[in-house]
């Protein structure tokens, strides 16, 4: 799929999951510290699947998982999964627990809880057209604010050169603008001496991406918030930190 200029995150910490745009298959995978044993797949069409004739589910092993990174996700439309410890899990699953299962494929929520105790499982993911718009549920919130930071390195990585992790004081306040809201067009990458400079908007809860795609100079008009990441220009190493400020008063 081509690659989006708009980076997206919208955290809720109270149930542990998050709305982006701008971040596909292959990029959700890439900002996890520990990537998925095996995936159950509520939806999609991977061609090297396996099918659990008990539960009606196919699924892909830890050894396939590669070939479905390079699949073309985009095709599918709607993607759906929950990661799962070992295929004994799949023989333990309940007619309530596959029930909750294709809830949660056709509603893109969980029924009670994304955590399936015989899964194992710690993501409930949906989404549409590989990253147009994607939700995760996360059963561990430190791993939702490390994907959080992680997203974010991995994006603006791929408009430097070079890049790495955000510093500790940065990802920590990254993570909490995103529970407004936080958008980064990497287009708007500038040259500021000494130094590369990425402006990021606090933009409130967006949930209509063609809206977004449509009116983004609009939704940076009417920003909460507005920032700067700061990258050192002579070889885009770590971000150095970075600078905000509140829109001046009308």
């Amino acid at each position: 799929m081509p690659k989006r200029n708009l980076l997206y995150l919208h955290s809720y910490t109270s149930d542990k999951h998050i709305v982006c745009h701008g971040v596909d298959f292959k990029g959700f995978l890439s900002c996890l510290e520990n990537p998925p044993k095996n995936i159950l797949l509520i939806k999609g069409g991977h061609a090297g699947q396996s099918l659990h004739s008990q539960s009606g589910f196919k699924y892909v092993g830890s050894s396939e998982i590669n070939k479905l990174k390079a699949e073309n996700i985009n095709r599918y439309g709607d993607f759906c999964w929950v990661d799962f410890e070992d295929e004994f899990a799949l023989d333990q699953l309940t007619r309530l627990d596959i029930a909750e299962l294709l809830f949660f494929g056709h509603k893109r929520r969980p029924f009670s809880a994304p955590a399936f105790t015989r899964l194992q499982n710690r993501f409930a993911y949906w989404s549409h057209n590989d990253g147009w718009l994607t939700k995760v549920y996360f059963t561990d919130g430190g791993e939702l604010r490390s994907f959080i930071s992680s997203a974010v390195s991995v994006f603006t990585s791929s408009k430097l050169t070079a890049g790495g992790k955000l510093p500790p004081d940065t990802a920590k306040e990254i993570v909490g603008f995103s529970e407004n809201g936080l958008l980064i067009d990497g287009g708007e990458l500038f040259d500021a001496g000494e130094m590369l400079m990425l402006p990021f908007y606090i933009t409130g809860k967006i949930t209509n991406m063609d809206d977004l795609l449509g009116n983004t100079t609009l939704y940076k008009m009417n920003a909460i918030k507005r920032g700067t990441l700061r990258f050192k220009k002579k070889d885009s190493e770590n971000p150095l930190g970075f600078w905000r400020r509140r829109f001046p008063k009308k």
